[in-house]
């Protein structure tokens, strides 16, 4: 008989990528709109997008690999 192999099934998580990118642009949206009202200029604005699109980021993977992890745990019952 073969040997059955340990395969690792990884989840997609598509929809909490989605999640993630629908925040970043509103995100990104609110801070233009509050940098336009506040006349602040065009590269203090893009600075602090940055900033924010790059925390939600970070935020996102930490918040997946910690499914993730939970899921291997349960066996792949989520």
């Amino acid at each position: 008989m073969a040997a059955k192999k340990n395969i690792k099934v990884r989840k997609n998580y598509a929809h909490i990528h989605k999640l993630f990118a629908g925040v970043s642009l509103l995100a990104f949206l609110v801070v233009v709109i509050s940098g336009l009202q506040a006349q602040a200029s065009v590269f203090t604005i893009i600075i602090r997008s940055t900033i924010v699109i790059l925390i939600i980021g970070i935020i996102g993977r930490i918040l997946l690999r910690i499914l993730a992890t939970y899921e291997e745990m349960n066996s792949g019952k989520a």
